[in-house]
This record gives structure tokens, sequence and C-alpha cells, in this order.
């Protein structure tokens, strides 16, 4: 029988906990309540113990009760959850994951985040909507977040809409899983990072490697497609990797919405994967709209009405391509740069709005003088959504290959 954990705390949600543990296995699955409370009674028996649960994450209970604080103890039960949970899904006691509560889907949500991209995983939280960003719940995984409209705070007609509605979606995730085809272990994938300003000429570079046998999935280089494709490297899930776009590293180190994690384009080289990295989207910065009256002085093109990007700075260059040198540096991998010359993105080409030959040329040099002689650096005489310069990054991946 398919199993669904459901972590909850039931010191505080009791009523919760049983309510949807009812409705799980009313649906023909089994549920198993997890209790990840960190100070009170439990007013519900769990199936998994506060105690057991922090054992089998290699932590002692007695470590988060005596933490010091009501954060400190969080901070411990959220630390215990990652490998707890790891070991239920490697040992074949989770099939999918819900996770209930204001704090306590805090607590959950880093353990639930680390389990491999399809298992089902569902959040209830009355902290999913308002001013509050979701990437605390979510990070770079398939995590389906749903805002509970009340607070979790006792059952009434309008929570139990709410649960029977995560409780169906996490069952009905579960159940589905069968009804897909499976990836076979000799499919090969490659990883491919693109933006909106990019997507010509990453687009000729899939056909190509598409028509070579391969299959792309590809990220949206947002500050989180990134750092998701590098999870599948960790999961040796891909067989290489084409970098299509490097705004997020505009974002991280430099500013921008684009930010992502300080390990951004030195994890394919640290696996030994090989990779082409093209120095597509490193020439503007992603503003949120209400931050472009802060800049008049700037060039600022929209790319839709909530997308304006900047045209970055022959400074704001120098940093990044210190930085992309400086990460692919790290690698142990075979790792080729490929530069266009007539424009690295949309706007960024000879007439176009990001015109600036002295800020590029300049990026390239420093680029191609900070690299280690290790990794092959090239320049190709065309624009970035040139056929020719997807084609060209496609076939030297393929060489590498």
């Amino acid at each position: 029988m398919k199993t669904i954990v459901v972590l909850i705390t039931c010191d505080t949600k009791p009523d919760e906990a049983a309510y949807l543990k009812r409705r799980i296995e009313q649906m023909g699955l089994k549920a198993v309540i997890a209790d990840t409370s960190t100070k009170g009674e439990p007013g519900i028996v769990p199936d998994i113990c506060r105690e057991d649960l922090s054992a089998l994450g290699g932590i002692d209970f007695s470590e988060i009760t005596n933490a010091g604080s009501r954060g400190a103890a969080v901070g411990k039960m959220a630390e215990a959850l990652v490998p707890a949970l790891a070991a239920m899904h490697k040992g074949d006691r989770l099939d999918g994951v819900i996770c209930v509560g204001g704090a306590g889907a805090f607590i959950g949500a880093p353990a639930i985040q680390a389990l491999p991209l399809g298992v089902p995983k569902v959040i209830v939280s009355p902290l999913a909507s308002g001013p509050r960003q979701l990437g605390p719940y979510v990070g770079s995984s398939d995590v389906m977040v749903m805002h509970s409209v009340i607070d979790i705070a006792g059952m009434n007609d309008i929570s139990r809409k709410i649960y029977d509605n995560a409780a169906g979606a996490v069952c009905g995730m579960v159940l589905s899983q069968d009804k897909f085809d499976k990836i076979t272990d000799d499919e090969k994938y490659i990883g491919v990072t693109m933006m909106g300003t990019t997507t010509p000429g990453a687009m000729a570079a899939v056909r190509l490697l598409e028509d070579a046998g391969y299959r792309c999935i590809v990220f949206h280089a947002s500050g989180v497609g990134g750092i998701s494709m590098e999870k599948l490297v960790r999961e040796n899930a891909l067989a290489g990797v084409l970098e299509f776009s490097l705004a997020e590293m505009m974002g991280t180190h430099v500013c921008g919405m684009t930010k992502t994690n300080p390990e951004r384009l030195s994890v394919t080289g640290e696996y030994g994967l090989p990779q082409v990295v093209t120095t597509g989207a490193i020439d503007f910065i992603n503003l949120f709209p209400h931050e472009c009256a802060g800049y008049p002085d700037r060039i600022i093109y929209n790319h839709n009405p909530q997308t304006p990007l900047m045209r970055a700075t022959k400074e704001e260059m120098l940093i990044v391509a210190e930085k992309i040198a400086e990460q692919l540096n790290k690698g142990k991998g075979r790792t080729t740069v490929i530069a266009p010359l007539r424009g690295f993105s949309d706007p960024n080409r000879e007439g176009g709005m990001f015109w600036d030959p002295e800020a590029d040329d300049a990026f390239r040099a420093k680029l191609k003088s900070e690299l280690n002689e290790g990794i092959k650096y090239m320049e190709a005489d065309a624009w970035i959504n040139d056929k020719v310069f997807g084609e060209t990054a496609a076939n030297e991946l393929l060489a590498i290959l």
C-alpha cells in the first residue's frame, strides 16, 4: 500500500492530524502521522513519535528540548527531519508527504525539498500568502504550496474543505505515479539553461542535441532554475550541461532578482560532467518593476510589463567575468566556454538598446584571462540568438560527450 507521511505538530494540531489521516485512508492509501512538535504534550498518539523521528535523523530529542529557545528547538527538529525523511523514502516507507502548519511548515520544508524530484510534496500553511515569498517552502524542488486561508487552529467547515483538497492533491499525485512511463536508466539527458532573451539560440541548440539522440531538460535561469538543474547533476540524472544563460551570476554577484546560491556554476564541473558554457544573458540586471525609478540614468528595456531589464555597466560585467571564471576553475570535468561577438541577448545586438561593444569586449577579455588553461575558450562571430551560434554550442557539447 502506498504511504503518505503527514508532518504535523501533534501538541497543537491533533484534530487536524486525525482528520488528514482519516481522509487519506478513505482514499485507499496508508497515512503515517509523524509528530514534529518540540515542547507540548501530543494530543494524539502519532504513528512516529517525535523522539523516534529525531533519532531517525541522528539527533537525540533531548538536544531539541534543551536547545535553549523555541527557535533553536524548531531548527534542531528541522535539521533532524532531513535525514529522517530521506531514510524513510529510501526504505520504501514514504511515497508522498504532506506538511501542515504555520511555523510547523518551516520545520518540514527543508526535508521535503531534499526529497528527489517527482516525490509528491504538499505544504499547507496560513503563511503562504501576503508579502511573504514562497522560496522558503519550495526551494529548488517541486513542492506544491496551498494557502490554508484561515489559521490552523481547530476544525470547522472551511478548514475541512481545505484539508479535503490538500489530502486529495497529495493522494492524487501518489496514485498517478504508476500512470506515467518511468524514465529508464539508458536515457541520456542534457540540462540547458535559458531565458526569454536567449530562447531562439537555445532552442536551435536543443533541436540539434535531440537530433543526436539526447533529451533536453530546459531550466529558466531565474535564480531557481540553475540550482534546480544542479540538483539533478548531484543526483546523477544528467549526461551533460549546456549553460546558455548566465543571468543568475549577475543577480548573485551584482544585484537583481535572479540572485541564486553561492555554489552556482561550480557544481557541474566539480562533479566532472561535460559542459559548454555560453555567455548568454550576462549583459543585464533583472529588476522588479518598482525598482526602475531608482535608476533614472540607466538604460532599461521592458522584456514584458513585469520584467524590466537594466543594461549592465562595464564595471559590473567585469565583476561577473571574474566570478564566472572562479566558479568554472573549480571543476575537474571537460568545459568549453563560448562567447558570441555580436551580442549576448535579444536587446544586445547591433542597433539594439543594450548594444555596448566596449563593455562586452572588456567582459570577454577579462573572462578569457581569468580562466584556467584546462578550460577551452572560444569566440563565435555571431549573435547569441543566431541559429549558427546555438548549433555551434551544441556541436561543441556533442564533441566533448
